[in-house]
């Protein structure tokens, strides 16, 4: 069979449901849900599914606001993942209506070419991606054990294939002393606030000696209730990142004796608590990458390399390409713009933004129907992943 004819057929039946995925993306991005309490997306998403004949099972995982939708049987499985939870404050400043707009229309076009028995297409809904860590426990609780591979576009300034992220880990670290008065008698006191000052000027000192692109940066959560007040416990929050997560283990365990340094030095205690979920750093699967860029270039979609000094940040998205060939890419919908803005959250239901749910549904099925259909492809992807 023609995978270039089967192409042209997933590019014409999403285009006859585009005006309907505009106006579900709209419908989220003007009913905006924080992580895990996304129940008018899943909603509406699962309801165009169903609507075109997809399984729909809600609540996976022992999470209200996850779900799958799956159309066909058998091998290969492969995934579409929809993010659909917004940001405090500014709603859809990361764009998640159009994520989970174009992975259904990507799931739905694809629907409608392929051939049965030649496979399982699913979209999986991945809740609470802003912080939440959704897919760490999707993929610790199996949702993707059975899936040969997965996808899912993001909205930037430009588009790219490619992804890179940070392996990054939130800790709370809790300094204890004594209180007392800070006038009459500081002798008898112990500071906590003076173990969490000690504790930042340690940090500040390893950046020196940590490898590029390594990142430690905190807030003070805590500092005491008054300042004639010493304070008897002081608080910090610190988000680790680096470029892989064996070194991200590393910062942790050096960040760890730096606090218990300050502790030694200040004659205080602490305690150190995760925050969150481990997100490991994006591990793109370089055939699904390359898929992708053909299929950018098959529907005359302008492309960057995806490049360090572009700015980089976390997902959860990097647990499941640990876990199965996956990928990260991106869909441009306005030069210049930066996630978690209200200029880019503008971006995400203008005209622009609107177009680019079409053409990112039609590549991630462009690139399904690869996947579908050329069995050296994800069989290389499977052997690359394993190695």
């Amino acid at each position: 069979m023609n995978i270039d004819l089967i192409k042209e057929e997933v590019i014409k039946k999403i285009d006859d449901i585009n005006d309907e995925l505009i106006d579900i993306s709209h419908y989220i991005f003007e009913n905006p849900e924080l992580g895990f309490c996304e129940f008018k997306a899943v909603e509406k998403l699962t309801s165009k599914l169903k609507e075109n004949g997809f399984e729909i099972e809600k609540g996976i995982c022992d999470i209200d606001t996850a779900f799958t939708a799956t159309y066909g049987s058998g091998k290969p499985v492969i995934a579409f993942m929809a993010e659909f939870d917004a940001l405090p404050g500014i709603g859809h400043g990361c764009g998640h209506n159009i994520i989970c707009t174009s992975a259904i229309g990507a799931a739905i076009g694809l629907s409608k070419v392929l051939d049965e028995g030649k496979g399982t297409i699913k979209v999986i809904g991945t809740p609470a991606e802003e912080g939440g860590g959704g897919k760490v426990l999707l993929v610790e609780r199996g949702a993707f054990d059975a899936v040969d591979a997965a996808m899912l576009m993001h909205p930037s300034d430009y588009s790219m294939a490619d992804d890179i992220s940070y392996a990054c880990q939130e800790i709370e670290y809790t300094f204890y002393g004594k209180s007392a008065h800070a006038a009459a008698f500081p002798e008898v006191g112990v500071s906590a606030l003076s173990g969490i000052i000690e504790f930042f000027n340690s940090i500040n000192a390893l950046r020196l000696h940590v490898k590029d692109y390594a990142r430690i940066h905190g807030i003070i959560t805590d500092g005491g209730v008054a300042p004639n007040i010493i304070p008897e416990i002081s608080k910090a929050v610190f988000s680790i990142r680096a470029l892989n997560s064996e070194y991200l283990e590393e910062l942790i365990d050096r960040v760890n004796k730096c606090a218990q340094g300050a502790a030694i030095a200040t004659g205080t205690t602490f305690e150190k608590k995760k925050q969150g979920m481990s997100c490991k750093e994006v591990k793109n699967s370089k055939v699904i990458v390359n898929l992708v860029q053909n299929n950018f270039d098959k529907v005359g979609e302008y492309t960057i390399p995806r490049t360090l000094d572009q700015g980089l940040g976390s997902t959860d998205v990097g647990n499941v390409t640990h876990k199965i060939p996956a990928i990260q890419s991106y869909i441009g919908i306005g030069e210049g713009l930066a996630t978690h803005t209200v200029e880019f959250a503008n971006a995400a239901s203008s005209k622009k933004g609107d177009s680019a749910i079409g053409i990112a549904a039609k590549v991630m099925a462009m690139t399904g129907v690869d996947l579908f259909y050329d069995e050296k492809s994800l069989k290389t992807a499977k052997e690359q992943f394993d190695v």
